[in-house]
């Protein structure tokens, strides 16, 4: 009996022992299974976090898209300078802020908090900032779009920058079946509407775009016709919308700043027309025709410096001489440009040398400017007599309705047409022929002009590049 109770109360003592060990273990395992719930739940709720950062990122991503496309279309539908830009019919208003990222700018708030879909958790807003430190009509500018969503932000910034028609080596709407031909040169950028017409080997410097399908070779293409496109040739490019980028009343614009006060406007003289000669000095004259057929003096040595650089003639003008000075002189839509004679600029002295490939377009020297802006035709007529065989002229030229023509085209001997700035018109004129007629082309583009035109010169275009997402 001892034996078997002492075996009881040891087997007792074993059972108590388990029971001690027992809850221990069981509030662990009770612990980790809350804990683990609980982790579970963190984990759902983090991922619920996550995705709801996501969505907003996109939300706050999309709506920075849409203030920026909005600006876009904008700038495109104006066609103007942030500067003078308007917004529900009032001027865009800037102001300096010298906050990051604006270093002191120029700056105007556009659009501010604007819901997208009606959902004021997630807007945009949208900042212009002038990159050149406000000086108008230069036009280079950084967009700043802005989208927000909960706590979610995104920044776009696109740079922008308004091309003249002064950016163009050459800009055509309609080729009209013209010829390049061999021999000629040409400079720049060149855009097109229409196909190209290739006779020969004609040197193409910068990048050429067509919107057509083909070029219109006149022997089938290489061997005979071999054109060196040195900068590639682009097909099937996007026309320009020439007819609203020409008619959308740039002469016009021109004219309000001729009749301001330190502008030269010339009235009409019932279809007579007028002489300018451009001085060395830079100062200019200017001749109106009596009905007599003698000539008038209008201005004897007016110094431009005075002006702000705009002349208005509301009749047909014959021009030439040497510019010293920044100018644009435009007609209206039913009046021409007559270059009569060599237009070139007081410097370089020797201005054949301007047209030689070492030539430095960022010589501070270089400061002369000229812009032609013609209502109808750009028309050369210097008589083609013998005793020359180079004619040079130095300016951006603009034939809003018509075109650069040479009024001597069909006559013999070649000579040679040699151009520092650029050609637009509407429909392309003929300059010479294929059969020893007329003018060769060395059109040689001004560089200065893609970013710093003539005054008043219209602009073509918004050119967008540069879009980056900024953190």
């Amino acid at each position: 009996m001892v034996r078997w109770s002492s075996f009881t109360r040891r087997l007792a003592g074993v059972r108590i022992a388990q029971r001690a060990i027992a809850l221990p273990i069981a509030m662990i395992v009770v612990f980790l299974v809350l804990f683990t719930g609980l982790a579970f739940v963190e984990i759902a709720r983090m991922e619920g976090v996550r995705a709801t950062q996501d969505v907003q990122a996109m939300e706050a991503l999309t709506a920075a898209e849409l203030g920026m496309e909005r600006t876009r279309r904008m700038c495109a539908s104006q066609n103007v300078p942030c500067s003078i830009m308007t917004y529900n019919g009032v001027q865009l208003d800037f102001y300096r802020n010298y906050d990051s990222p604006y270093n002191g700018n120029y700056v105007c708030d556009l659009f501010t908090d604007v819901p997208v879909n009606g959902n004021p958790n997630v807007t945009y807003s949208v900042v212009l900032e002038d990159t050149y430190s406000w000086i108008p009509g230069l036009g280079r500018y950084r967009i700043h779009a802005i989208g927000r969503s909960g706590q979610e932000t995104h920044r776009i910034t696109l740079e922008a920058q308004t091309l003249t028609y002064a950016a163009f080596g050459w800009l055509t709407d309609s080729e009209a079946g013209v010829y390049f031909v061999t021999g000629d040169t040409v400079d720049g950028w060149v855009y097109t509407n229409d196909h190209l017409n290739i006779y020969g080997s004609p040197v193409f410097k910068g990048r050429v775009n067509s919107a057509a399908s083909y070029v219109n070779y006149a022997h089938g293409g290489p061997p005979t016709d071999n054109p060196q496109f040195q900068q590639g040739l682009f097909l099937n490019s996007t026309p320009l919308d020439m007819a609203s980028l020409i008619h959308s009343g740039h002469v016009a614009a021109v004219r309000d700043r001729a009749l301001e006060p330190d502008g030269i406007l010339l009235p009409s003289n019932s279809g007579r027309p007028y002489n300018i000669t451009f001085n060395a000095d830079g100062t200019i004259d200017v001749q109106k025709q009596r009905a007599d057929g003698t000539w008038q003096v209008v201005y004897n040595k007016k110094d431009l410096s005075t002006t702000n650089g705009a002349i208005y003639v509301e009749e047909t003008v014959n021009i030439k001489g040497t510019v010293n000075g920044q100018v644009t002189l435009a007609t209206p839509s039913n009046k021409d440009i007559y270059i009569v004679d060599n237009l070139v600029y007081a410097y370089p002295p020797d201005y054949q040398s301007a047209f030689s490939s070492g030539f430095d377009f960022t010589d501070p020297a270089l400061d002369d400017k000229l812009g032609l802006i013609s209502g109808r035709d750009i028309i050369v007529k210097k008589p083609w007599t013998s005793d020359w065989s180079h004619m040079y002229v130095m300016a951006s030229l603009l034939a809003v309705t018509g075109s650069f023509k040479n009024y001597y085209y069909t006559s013999y001997d070649w000579k040679r047409l040699h151009i520092l700035g650029g050609i637009a018109q509407d429909t392309r004129g003929p300059v010479g022929r294929t059969d020893n007629r007329g003018f060769l082309k060395d059109y040689q583009y001004d560089r200065r002009f893609l970013t710093e035109p003539p005054p008043h010169f219209p602009i073509a275009m918004y050119d967008f590049n540069t879009w980056r997402l900024d953190p």
